[in-house]
């Protein structure tokens, strides 16, 4: 007797079951992909942070060992230190100059504007919010990393601690905290490490938003913290030191031991 050679249709049995054992693999596997995803992204985001470190070393070189200034910690020409605002790479305005990192691009030590870009970034300011701004004159432009300045006129890298936390994940608010567990880090001997956050010590420090109540005092502590590993003897806000009676001394926010 001949076999029909026919095959049996799938019943829709059979189909939710297939849908069930798939959903099943995926809910398996996607913490797992997540991970994998971070991990990557983490070492991507470590690549940029290192060649932001070259480029400011590069950049000192040609000046004199003189590193990158801000004028947001240019007490004398803003009126207080505002370091919550050092994420800026170019002011807006009239004024619209570049600013802190973005000198980098500007002097073309850094030739492409990702690099000021994390891939784990989730808050407001990727790169597709800025594309069109990095080359039209007067327009803000935010990256995810923070840079440091101090608040004297010139900073030297040689004459830094080296253990000196110079370049971190943003630290504006808790959006621009790209990692969520830790940081990347660039300190003053141009090491780059990662400082996890594994208690929210860290993340519980930054601001809720820009302009906060204590804002610029909350991401100083931040760099206090990834420099020294703790909050003690944490003194408040730098002031400029060529002001009579300012204080605290500016020894103590360039990381040498205190």
């Amino acid at each position: 007797m001949r076999s029909c050679g026919c095959r049996r249709a799938f019943s829709l049995l059979d189909l939710l079951v297939s849908i069930a054992v798939i959903a099943t693999l995926m809910a398996i596997m996607a913490p797992v992909l997540s991970k994998v995803t971070e991990a990557t992204h983490r070492v991507m985001c470590q690549s940029n942070v290192r060649q932001l470190g070259l480029c400011l070393a590069l950049y000192a070189e040609d000046h004199n060992d003189e590193l990158p200034g801000s004028v947001f910690s240019n007490t004398m020409l803003r009126g207080e230190f505002q370091p919550q605002e050092m994420m800026t790479l170019r002011v807006g305005g009239e004024q619209g100059d570049w600013d802190g990192l973005g000198w980098l691009f500007q002097a073309e030590y850094v030739k492409t504007p990702e690099v000021f870009y994390c891939p784990s970034h989730k808050g407001m300011h990727g790169f597709n919010q800025y594309e069109d701004d990095w080359f039209t004159w007067g327009r803000e432009v935010l990256g995810n990393y923070h840079y440091r300045a101090f608040t004297s006129d010139r900073t030297y890298l040689q004459t830094l601690d080296p253990k000196t936390a110079l370049i971190s994940d943003g630290l504006r608010t808790h959006l621009d905290f790209n990692h969520r567990v830790g940081t990347n880090v660039l300190r003053a001997d141009m090491s780059v490490e990662w400082v996890p956050d594994r208690d929210g010590t860290l993340s519980g420090l930054l601001p809720p938003a820009v302009g906060a109540l204590e804002a610029d005092e909350d991401v100083y502590a931040a760099w206090w913290l990834l420099e020294r590993g703790t909050l003690d003897e944490f003194p408040g806000l730098p002031w400029d030191t060529s002001t009579p009676g300012g204080t605290p001394g500016f020894e103590a926010f360039v990381g040498f031991p205190g």
